[in-house]
């Protein structure tokens, strides 16, 4: 069985352990800056993490370009986040420069269900910018630079599960991007290790091809997962292609995942815009074939989660008329049922591992 992405310079870890990725930051737009700072950026580590690794590189994964020039990291380290960007508890890691790989580092016990935060000093050119919850020399930096993740080591019967998505599933419109994203929330309640492949601006025509880089993007060698959110669709509908267009698409990409992992996936409906753009038809055609496309283990309604009656969008959660605002994110993250837990139990228990099953919530 081939699973969802892999790690090029995996360590098997114990056999009652598993690794996933935890994104720091993600794909944005092709920002760029130069010279130096010192970032600090955050995230939310599970309560089963139990030793990391962190990737640093200077690359955006929304697209598919080679890294850029090497950049220096000078001062890396890892504290428990106490807000602003500052931390206390610091474990210092090593110096180095794009591509970074940190080792392996235990979790400090006061890291774990808590949130973190990842400080480096940078100094370089063409430093591309990814989104993610930050601060560069103490201003707060929605933009921070560079791309990063920590491989993160849990128990087996941790689940991790994946969501394919663009702005919205990455947190754009929440206050924190990615921690504060629906995903994010919903995986925090849960005990869920969230495996963001989700980049602002990105669409399922950029997955369109199996040889692209972007199955790349957490490396090469096996990461399980135990199910896939489907979340990818609403930049391609902004396009304004047409349904046809849109379906073969979206049938496209979730081909490319299942020759990848057996995992359940779920679909999500497209939010609507504030705007109604001339194809507003397509987008509910769209959501109604979710329904019965036979693609899916179950469609997540997020459209009536922030959408008024008539199916426009609530401006109680507009932030910007084509996201939601903190208030959006968290109607979303409620409206993920309780049976994409419940598939991650049965698949578990499919696989004869009963006693690890998770129990849903």
């Amino acid at each position: 069985m081939l699973h969802l992405w892999k790690r090029r310079f995996f360590t098997p870890s114990a056999p009652s352990t598993k690794t996933a990725p935890l994104a720091v930051t993600t794909g944005f737009g092709g920002r760029r800056t130069s010279g130096s700072g010192r970032t600090s950026v955050i995230q939310y580590l599970p309560p089963a993490a139990q030793r990391v690794r962190l990737t640093i590189r200077n690359w955006n994964p929304r697209y598919v370009f080679a890294d850029q020039r090497a950049v220096a990291l000078i001062e890396v380290k890892i504290g428990r986040h106490t807000g602003d960007g500052r931390g206390t508890g610091w474990v210092e890691l090593p110096a180095g420069a794009t591509a970074y790989d940190s080792g392996w580092t235990d979790v400090p016990a006061s890291f774990r269900g808590a949130e973190i935060v990842l400080q480096y000093r940078w100094e370089g050119r063409d430093v591309v910018r990814c989104l993610g919850t930050g601060w560069t020399d103490g201003v707060r930096d929605p933009f921070p630079p560079l791309f990063s993740w920590f491989e993160v080591e849990v128990p087996t019967s941790t689940p991790v599960v994946a969501v394919f998505g663009s702005s919205t599933a990455a947190g754009v419109g929440a206050e924190r991007p990615l921690i504060d994203s629906w995903f994010g929330l919903w995986a925090r309640e849960h005990g869920v290790v969230p495996m963001f492949v989700a980049h602002s601006g990105d669409k399922a025509l950029a997955w369109s091809s199996v040889s692209n880089r972007k199955w790349s993007l957490y490396g090469d060698e096996a990461v399980p997962v135990d199910a896939v959110l489907y979340a990818m669709g609403s930049n391609d509908w902004a396009e304004r292609v047409s349904l046809a267009v849109l379906q073969h698409r979206v049938e496209t990409t979730i081909g490319g995942i299942r020759v990848r992992t057996d995992a359940p996936i779920f679909g999500t409906t497209i939010t609507p815009r504030r705007k109604r753009p001339p194809n507003e038809q397509t987008r509910i055609a769209y959501n109604e074939w979710l329904q019965e496309s036979g693609l899916f283990a179950g469609v997540i309604d997020l459209a009536a989660a922030v959408s008024l009656p008539d199916g426009t969008l609530d401006p109680a959660v507009d932030h910007d008329g084509t996201h939601v605002n903190p208030r959006g994110h968290a109607r979303l993250a409620a409206a993920v049922p309780p049976s994409v837990m419940h598939a991650v139990a049965s698949r578990r228990c499919r696989q004869g591992r009963r006693r690890l099953c998770p129990h849903p919530r």
